[in-house]
């Protein structure tokens, strides 16, 4: 599916305004001493000639919107909080959600975490709030986000769009991960928005689970619209294809924000 572009304004519409304004301004310099004035009426008329040449862009524009609606995105009413992220990922990760694709989705994250390993996504399961109940009672019993069983392989995510950790909250989740694995193999991933390490977990067992591929750091803002490119790309709805599109251009939108805020703070 081809992307259609929107109407852009031609080179040959846009250059003489900018060449009849580099000469009126030229007019308005110090020319052997003498100061001359821009008048209005130059100004007034480089203005309306400018407006008569993208008349027809125009009309494209209006055209292309009518058809297209480039920039309406269902998640400006959504707004969604670290919650509803969660969920929107369970949706794409559930084998038997309504999207239709079955567990290509699944399949999709597991070969990015592990491009050689061998495994089937037939009767996985994705589940939200997953208690870590192997854990001591001594320890705070938390919930990861996402837990997806597979028969031959086991994935946590721990989303933290928003939020910051807990203590030792990664460490417990790894953790709990490798108590109810049963010999599978397992990964947690752990996804902000940069991709930043965790920092609520030892140095030397994150080194550890890293070193087994059992932790991973990914970021909203580079690996999940890798993936969800890849998902949008194979995927074979329509209608969950222009999902994909809203959602990599809310996180798109929200990334970039996010960099303005942190830059304007950075200057401060």
């Amino acid at each position: 599916m081809s992307k259609v572009s929107a109407p852009i304004i031609h080179q040959a519409v846009w250059k003489p305004f900018f060449a009849s304004a580099a000469a009126l301004l030229r007019q308005s310099l110090c020319i052997s001493g003498v100061q001359t004035e821009l008048s209005r009426s130059s100004l007034s008329s480089a203005f309306d000639d400018l407006w008569r040449r993208i008349a027809p862009n125009r009309v494209e524009r209006a055209e292309f919107r009518r058809h297209k609606a480039p920039d309406f995105n269902v998640f400006d009413f959504i707004n969604p909080t670290e919650n509803v992220l969660s969920d929107i990922l369970k949706f794409f990760l559930e084998p038997t959600e309504s999207h239709g694709q079955g567990s290509f989705f699944l399949d999709r994250m597991i070969r990015h975490l592990h491009p050689d390993l061998s495994f089937t996504c037939q009767g996985a399961s994705v589940t939200r709030e997953v208690l870590t109940y192997s854990l001591p009672l001594s320890k705070n019993r938390r919930r990861i986000d996402l837990v997806a069983s597979l028969n031959d392989y086991l994935l946590g995510i721990e989303n933290k769009k928003f939020t910051g950790e807990g203590t030792e909250q990664i460490q417990d989740y790894c953790q709990h991960l490798k108590n109810i694995a049963a010999m599978r193999p397992f990964c947690l991933i752990f996804l902000s928005r940069t991709g930043v390490e965790a920092s609520s977990i030892t140095p030397e067992l994150a080194s550890d689970y890293k070193r087994n591929n059992q932790l991973k750091s990914w970021s909203w803002e580079r690996d999940i619209p890798v993936w969800l490119h890849e998902c949008h790309a194979h995927c074979e709805s329509a209608k969950i294809r222009h999902f994909i599109d809203d959602f990599r251009g809310y996180i798109a939108r929200y990334l970039a924000i996010q960099k303005t805020i942190n830059e304007n703070h950075d200057n401060e």
